[in-house]
C-alpha cells in the first residue's frame, strides 16, 4: 500500500507522506497548504443535511459517527461538532499522525477523540468505541 508513483521515483523508495515527514520545513508547509485548503472550500455540513444522518444513524453512546481519517488538526471535523454540539465526543473521531494531532486546539480537542492512526494500516475503527 505504501508503494505508489512517488516511491517508484524516491531515492529511498518513500511515498509522499514518508518523504514530506523527512523535512520539519516540508511537513509544517504541506500541513499548512491542507489547513487553508481546507478553510477556504464549501463546510460539507452545509452540503449534506448533518440533522438527517444523525436521525436516521440513531448513534449510541458508543458508536462512531464519523472517523475523519487523515483529517489534519480537524477543521472538516469542526465543521459537524459546532452545528451538532449534542454528539459525543467518543462519536466522532480524528485520525492523523501523532504530530498532526498535538496540533488540534481547544475547544476542538474536548469535543471529539483523537486517535493516531497511520492511514496506510488497517482501520482499527471496527464498531463501537470505548475510551
Amino acid at each position: 500500500m505504501n508503494k505508489n508513483n512517488y516511491s517508484d521515483f524516491d531515492p529511498a523508495g518513500l511515498n509522499f507522506f514518508g518523504r514530506v515527514e523527512q523535512s520539519p520545513a516540508h511537513f509544517e508547509a504541506f500541513m499548512g497548504h491542507m489547513e487553508c485548503w481546507t478553510a477556504l472550500k464549501t463546510p460539507w455540513t452545509d452540503i449534506y443535511d448533518t440533522a438527517k444522518l444523525l436521525h436516521d444513524g440513531e448513534p449510541n453512546d458508543h458508536s462512531p459517527f464519523l472517523v475523519d481519517i487523515g483529517g489534519n488538526t480537524g477543521t472538516d471535523i469542526s465543521y459537524l461538532v459546532n452545528k451538532h454540539s449534542e454528539l459525543r465526543r467518543e462519536s466522532v473521531v480524528l485520525q492523523d499522525l501523532p504530530d498532526v494531532l498535538d496540533k488540534i486546539q481547544p475547544p476542538l480537542v474536548e469535543k471529539i477523540t483523537p486517535m493516531v492512526h497511520d492511514f496506510f494500516q488497517p482501520q482499527p475503527v471496527q464498531g463501537p468505541i470505548h475510551t
